[in-house]
């Protein structure tokens, strides 16, 4: 029998939380030998991920920040439209927001996790610029009553629905809890650097996000500011680029903030053994990833109020009602008197509605009707 070809368009998949689904795309991917699979990767990822032999992967070098937003228009819309209709394929996933707006939708899967798209312009006017403007206005024109949607838990399901008016049954929560996981099993056995140095006589803190404007590192200086003035044993510590850091640190004369500068994953998953806490800034989010990666370390969470946090997790964190020092101070003052509250248990996190990649690949080839 003549084996169903399917293309996936994965060239976003190159940084962050993104990246890190990407181990679990490209793992599923690789334990389905029905199918053969045509994967269209950044380069970055070549010698981060060892695909599939009998897989076709095509690298591209992504673009520096300034050009790669045409360059994505060009790959999603012109680049995948043509090699789909030229090699026929039976179904394209995209992995990047956007369905192809020259390929019918009906043959299409898309990976949605960019939340921003499902807020209104007066909820997110402090992020928005130009891109992010005519990122939205795309989406809008891609999307319809007959795309079909991969979404990372019910959250986002349910956004896309009501924003875009969309058929629930035409959304996917697909299982990518289980990334988390994987990528530790991999990288289990690597050795933490010998010049972390952790005062265990201080509550120590580490924020592991990339310098975006949505993680609100221009809030850290009121963190600083309290640990200053109460003289509270607390270090927080960033994963950014040495070069924002020190900009951060000069601005607002940090003094309790410290860096460890960008980190792959497989030294985050091993630094995460020496922190007793995981801070979160972000009020909006897809996901998360951190909260998961805390949940899955045992540590315990420190986050600002957001939408995008279960209920669940809300009970057994330290939740900031929002950016102000009284806040702020009251959170911190539990940090210090923490001892040993309830954790939310990891593998609680999964439940029957979660799809895999292959159920949903045979409900797309197949036809088959599914009501979610």
């Amino acid at each position: 029998m003549k084996k169903q070809k399917i293309l996936i368009n994965a060239i976003n998949l190159y940084t962050g939380g993104s990246q890190t689904i990407s181990h679990y795309i490209f793992d599923e991917i690789d334990k389905l030998n029905e199918y053969n699979f045509t994967i269209i990767a950044p380069k970055i990822l070549k010698n981060q991920i060892s695909f599939n032999k009998n897989h076709k992967v095509i690298f591209f070098e992504y673009p520096k920040k300034k050009f790669n937003f045409v360059y994505k228009l060009f790959i999603d819309h012109i680049y995948i439209a043509k090699k789909f209709k030229k090699e026929k394929f039976d179904l394209v996933l995209n992995c990047g927001n956007f369905s192809s707006f020259f390929v019918n939708n009906e043959k299409q899967l898309t990976l949605f996790h960019n939340i921003f798209y499902t807020y209104n312009f007066e909820q997110i006017k402090k992020y928005l610029n130009i891109r992010l403007i005519l990122e939205i206005f795309l989406f809008k024109f891609c999307t319809n009553r007959k795309s079909f949607f991969l979404t990372q838990n019910n959250f986002v399901k349910k956004k896309l629905i009501n924003k875009y008016n969309l058929d629930r049954r035409r959304l996917f929560v697909v299982d990518f809890f289980k990334c988390i996981p994987l990528i530790f099993k991999k990288n289990k056995n690597f050795k933490i650097a010998n010049n972390l140095k952790i005062n265990k006589n201080y509550k120590n803190i580490i924020y592991p996000a990339n310098y975006y404007p949505n993680k609100n590192f221009d809030k850290l200086y009121l963190f600083d500011e309290i640990i200053s003035e109460n003289k509270l044993n607390i270090k927080i510590f960033l994963t950014i680029k040495n070069i924002d850091y020190l900009e951060l640190k000069k601005k607002y004369n940090l003094k309790n903030i410290y860096n460890l500068g960008q980190l792959k994953k497989n030294k985050i998953y091993n630094y995460y053994k020496k922190f007793d806490f995981v801070l979160n800034l972000s009020e909006f989010e897809s996901m998360c990833l951190p909260l998961y990666e805390a949940i899955f370390f045992s540590k315990k969470i420190i986050s600002v109020e957001a939408d995008f946090i279960p209920l669940n997790f809300k009970k057994k964190i330290f939740l900031i009602s929002g950016f102000n020092k009284k806040y702020i101070k009251t959170s911190l003052m539990r940090v210090i008197k923490s001892r040993n509250e309830k954790k939310i248990i990891y593998n609680d996190l999964s439940h029957d509605n979660l799809f895999s990649l292959n159920k949903i690949f045979k409900i797309r080839l197949n036809e088959k009707k599914y009501i979610n």
